[in-house]
């Protein structure tokens, strides 16, 4: 193995590690019904609240950085939350087809426009770090993710059944931005990073508060 190949997997261990330390830590900040816990690749879109996991200590955080810079727990959150928003983009754009309720159908396109202004700050970021067009979290089913069955589903769903479905996966969705972004917040890291998290922490308040009435 290369020297840089070596240090390209003691990097991703460390981003394991860090990701690990920053969903602990959401978990400790409470976020009760969407806590960490991954759940069945099956597991169908029901707007019911899961189980919270149990709470346990962080573990070790490995202090390799990237090759950018940036530490380990800041990049396992670029990581996740652009494989989050990602998934989540996907389903709004199907909003104006496949929904029934125009308010929502505007809701959604203001969220989308939002996301796509994300996506291109975690890209970047990414990039500059030398992780970019990597994807650990590929087929991973997390809550704030979307799984294979759930996005099917979507698809499928037309009118007030598609709304429903909709408003289900992305009230979740929100919560768990919400609660990484702060518990992100909650520890030292870049602050190129910082900021993005607490734009995107914003955000994705603001888009559960007008969830509500749309």
């Amino acid at each position: 193995m290369t020297a840089t190949a070596g240090h390209r997997t003691a990097v991703r261990r460390a981003v394991r590690a860090g990701l690990g330390a920053l969903l602990c830590a959401a978990l400790a900040a409470g976020c009760g019904a969407h806590g960490t816990t991954p759940r069945s690749a099956s597991a169908p879109v029901t707007g019911t609240s899961r189980p919270a996991a149990e709470a346990s200590p962080p573990p070790a955080v490995a202090s390799t950085p990237s090759p950018g810079g940036l530490g380990p727990t800041d990049t396992g959150w670029l990581h996740l939350s652009l494989a989050m928003e990602e998934q989540s983009l996907a389903l709004l754009e199907l909003a104006p087809t496949h929904g029934a309720d125009p308010a929502l159908t505007t809701w959604a396109g203001d969220l989308a426009q939002g996301q796509r202004a994300d996506l291109t700050t975690l890209r970047a970021l990414l990039a500059a770090a030398g992780l970019d067009g990597e994807n650990p979290h590929e087929g991973h089913d997390m809550p704030g993710m979307v799984n294979a069955d759930e996005r099917r589903a979507l698809e499928r769903a037309r009118g007030t059944r598609f709304d429903e479905l909709l408003r289900a996966a992305l009230r979740e969705h929100l919560a768990q931005t919400r609660t990484l972004a702060t518990a992100l917040r909650r520890t030292d890291g870049d602050a190129r990073v910082h900021r993005l998290a607490r734009r995107m922490g914003e955000r994705a308040a603001k888009a559960e508060a007008g969830l509500t009435g749309a």
